[in-house]
């Protein structure tokens, strides 16, 4: 085995899919790229969900996707593509097989359902500490979500029964060597559950390296929208918990009062299909098709994402729950200023009238008023922009990320060897 693997950590994650990226899969890279750069090798181990199983070397970091199932009877391929894309709870033998195999000083788990519960059996097997970090949220999820996931998972017959209590899903953060939240409502909720156990408040990071470029496409004519209008992005995967059906709730009444002034850009990957028929047949039904882009699934960093995100007026995120708000830091990073829900991480990241607008996401003439502020005081729009990226420059660099994880990882190995220690003496 490769000496390297003796000072390996390993960022285990439940899907990893470069057609599908989002603020986790982001946060993985980044973290593994950031890491090996500071001499501390990292390995990605995810399931091959939307993609081949097998293993690949990018940018000198090794990914290792495996077979997986998700324990359920009459689940064909449409309905695993489903689950692939939002609320999958899968096993993966083979996976737990070469984590078993592979040495390592930590295992970061960036999933805290039936993954995770395997990665605490074989991290109790090897003597190793392993760390959850709650990129869905877990604590902070508004009852809805839970039970757009729960309806996900449970409507096919499960047998996964005997599974469970063999690995023990619900045990996975009572056993873990420490617990990372996204965002502050989340690290409150943790701090408060589990007292005792280490716990970091990690916002997600970014490199905004980049975006520092002058983009030649033109959104406006790519897209055919015309010149005057102010244009509203919303980034984010099309799916009910980002609620972009406020968005054409707020399209279709700025358009009947003020027709031709706005236009809204909706990008993201597509992760409810049936959410996106509802939503095309919700902009259909209010003839709002001319008014409305679907940029689609854009690759991270391509030029047409970062066009969207130079040229628009606003970027505008309506989300019910949001625990990493990945699409606030890009806009400070492009120097477009935010109006967003007062919800999960984006209420952590933005003040209110200084780097961004917040609004309640249950009432309409909110983010009405929100929009309507913003478009009408140009030095309020100044002053977001600027005190923004400040913001971004002092706080949200993947520098200061992993300082504070590097710090967070040695802090679990110190306590993870005297707990062992502790046990001998006994």
């Amino acid at each position: 085995m490769d000496q390297r693997y003796q000072n390996c950590i390993i960022q285990v994650v439940r899907r990893f899919s470069p057609d599908h990226w989002g603020a986790n899969e982001q946060t993985v890279w980044s973290t593994a790229k950031c890491l090996n750069r500071s001499g501390i090798h990292t390995a990605v181990f995810a399931t091959s969900a939307l993609c081949t199983p097998g293993r690949e070397t990018r940018d000198e970091i090794e990914i290792n996707r495996f077979n997986y199932f998700y324990p359920q009877i009459g689940l064909n391929k449409h309905k695993s593509r489903q689950l692939d894309l939002k609320g999958g709870n899968p096993y993966s033998a083979s996976l737990l097989r070469a984590l078993l195999k592979t040495p390592c000083r930590v295992v970061h788990c960036h999933t805290h359902s039936r993954l995770a519960a395997g990665v605490r059996v074989i991290a109790k097997l090897k003597n190793i500490p392993y760390i959850v970090s709650l990129n869905s949220g877990a604590f902070a999820m508004p009852q809805s979500e839970h039970e757009n996931l729960t309806t996900a998972r449970e409507s096919w017959i499960r047998y996964g029964f005997a599974l469970d209590r063999l690995f023990k899903p619900k045990m996975v953060l009572e056993d873990a060597g420490g617990i990372i939240c996204p965002s502050y409502d989340e690290f409150v909720a943790v701090r408060k559950a589990y007292p005792l156990k280490p716990s970091l408040y990690l916002p997600v990071g970014i490199d905004p390296t980049p975006f520092d470029v002058n983009v030649k496409l033109d959104i406006k004519k790519k897209y055919g929208i015309e010149a005057n209008k102010f244009v509203l992005l919303c980034s984010g995967r099309i799916d009910n918990q980002k609620n972009q059906r406020l968005l054409i709730d707020l399209l279709s009444h700025f358009t009947a009062e003020a027709p031709g002034s706005f236009h809204l850009i909706l990008m993201g990957h597509l992760a409810n299909p049936d959410y996106f028929k509802a939503l095309k047949r919700q902009i259909s039904a209010l003839k709002l098709d001319q008014h409305v882009t679907w940029s689609g699934n854009l690759q991270h960093n391509s030029e047409e994402l970062i066009a969207c995100y130079q040229q628009a007026d606003a970027l505008i995120i309506p989300s019910t729950h949001d625990p990493m708000g990945l699409p606030v830091l890009e806009a400070w990073a492009n120097r477009l200023p935010v109006i967003a829900a007062k919800t999960g991480a984006l209420n952590s990241l933005l003040d209110d009238q200084h780097t961004g607008l917040l609004f309640d996401p249950l009432c309409k003439g909110d983010i009405e008023s929100a929009v309507r502020t913003l478009r009408a005081q140009p030095a309020l729009r100044a002053r977001i922009i600027e005190k923004g990226a400040v913001k971004l420059k002092q706080r949200f660099l993947w520098k200061h990320h992993i300082q504070k994880l590097r710090s967070f990882y040695e802090e679990i190995e110190v306590l993870h060897a005297s707990h062992a220690k502790s046990r001998l003496i006994c």
